[in-house]
């Protein structure tokens, strides 16, 4: 074999080559941290609160942060912790480590204590689902209910039939839904009874 300059054979330069090859980062792995990506990092100005009467704008704002740091598969479920003997379990953990730590410091000093004994980020991030989640959605089903109800009682005589006939569905009609029952049963009522002026 040919030398070079070095004293290094053509096969040496290749496995030094290959070897630098297999160092080059992949940063659109969802594994890799960029050295800004520390646990400190601030991603919410507003903390999710006690409550979680602000659980969906967080959620957003959150998922959107996540998305731009390619971590999003961490919390929504689609990267599992790796087995045990797997390569990239050690950069899972680095990742979940980190995740973990940028959720805990976006929440309210009150519920940060709660979630203190979660391992991953998903389960951190399907507790707080639970929690505040459902509590709010189940408050803006509440809500949805009253305006349904509220538009429902406006509505003339006429209409007694279709108001006890939305009343009967169980879950309640959305709003929109309730108005568009409501205009149908109108357009009925106007095939049926001609208008006064035609009666004369």
């Amino acid at each position: 074999m040919a030398g070079n300059d070095n004293g290094k054979s053509i096969g040496d330069l290749v496995a030094n080559a290959n070897a630098n090859q297999s160092k080059v980062v992949d940063t659109t792995s969802p594994y890799y941290l960029h050295p800004c990506d520390h646990p400190g990092l601030i991603f919410v100005t507003h903390p999710l609160s006690e409550r979680g009467d602000n659980y969906f704008t967080w959620r957003r704002s959150f998922m959107n942060a996540l998305h731009s740091k390619n971590k999003a598969s961490f919390v929504d479920g689609k990267i599992a912790k790796p087995e045990i003997d797997s390569p990239d379990l050690q950069s899972w953990i680095q990742c979940n480590t980190v995740v973990l730590s940028w959720v805990t410091s976006a929440l309210a000093k009150e519920l940060q204590g709660n979630v203190a004994h979660v391992e991953t980020a998903r389960d951190i991030w399907k507790d707080l689902e639970e929690c505040t989640g459902g509590a709010a959605r189940k408050m803006s089903s509440m809500r949805e209910e009253e305006r349904v109800f509220d538009f429902l009682m406006g509505l003339d005589e006429a209409y007694t039939t279709v108001r006890s006939q939305i009343l009967s569905v169980d879950p309640l009609s959305n709003v929109g839904r309730a108005y568009a029952i409501a205009a149908q049963e109108e357009k009925s009522l106007q095939i049926v009874l001609p208008p006064l002026t035609s009666l004369r």
